[in-house]
């Protein structure tokens, strides 16, 4: 369960926003730091219980975050989705990255979306629906990006009418309407809240994760920011493909 929205800036960066859902009998999850994954850094915060991630930003300034599916999930046993993530976080481009998921072995995972974002205004969506996986790029009307486990059409609608008021940002992630309930960006209910808010802003030779603990209306203590400087992309004559809509 997860809102997710962002935007392009003028000069190339951007700003992702993540509010992550989870029940309130979920372990605390661990705040971002930096991994390495084949000598690429990103920063990622770490689920407690699983041990993958809903989120990285790696130092090519490419983005990954992921949301349930909203097909109801497969019975039997199967990997997080927060596996797929590390799995992806060393990709140099979104065209990269679009070819590593079509490559990636997700049969053993319940069915998802992930969103892939990078400078310029390249940006990708991925959804595996447990059977299918198919790759399109994103687009204004694609955003914002949600996933509810109780109703996941009512709860894109009062989002996306928020969204419409408040465009992408804190201000959007925060908001409950007229009234704080499961269907909020920032989602409350008995059994289940937003546990944590995140902003990615790549630009000016930066990218920098901030993290706060807790439902963004009433964080939880002090963010956490970590940075890395962003890493030049090696040419495309390495074999990585690069599509004009994708990179």
């Amino acid at each position: 369960m997860c809102t997710v929205s962002w935007q392009h800036l003028p000069d190339g960066g951007y700003e992702l926003f993540v509010n992550r859902d989870e029940q309130r009998t979920r372990a605390i999850a661990f705040g971002p730091r930096v991994f390495l994954r084949d000598g690429v850094r990103y920063i990622a915060p770490l689920d407690a219980e699983a041990g993958g991630t809903w989120l990285a930003v790696n130092e090519y300034g490419i983005s990954f975050t992921v949301l349930n599916g909203n097909k109801a999930p497969r019975t039997g046993m199967f990997r997080s989705r927060g596996s797929v993530i590390p799995e992806l976080a060393s990709a140099a481009s979104v065209a990269e990255a679009a070819l590593r998921i079509l490559a990636l072995d997700i049969a053993e995972v319940q069915p998802f979306t992930l969103a892939v974002v990078g400078p310029g205004r390249g940006s990708l969506l991925a959804e595996w629906d447990g059977a299918q996986r198919r790759l399109s790029a994103a687009t204004e009307s694609s955003l914002p990006l949600t996933s509810s486990s109780l109703d996941a059409k009512r709860a894109r609608a009062k989002r996306r009418l928020l969204y419409r008021q408040y465009g992408s940002g804190a201000d959007f992630h925060r908001s409950h309407g007229t009234v704080a309930d499961a269907f909020s960006p920032c989602m409350h209910r008995d059994d289940a809240v937003t546990v944590s808010f995140s902003s990615v802003r790549v630009r000016d030779g930066e990218v920098r994760f901030c993290y706060q603990p807790g439902p963004p209306c009433a964080p939880h203590g002090p963010a956490e920011t970590v940075s890395l400087a962003i890493r030049e992309r090696v040419a495309d004559n390495e074999g990585i493909l690069c599509y004009p809509s994708l990179c």
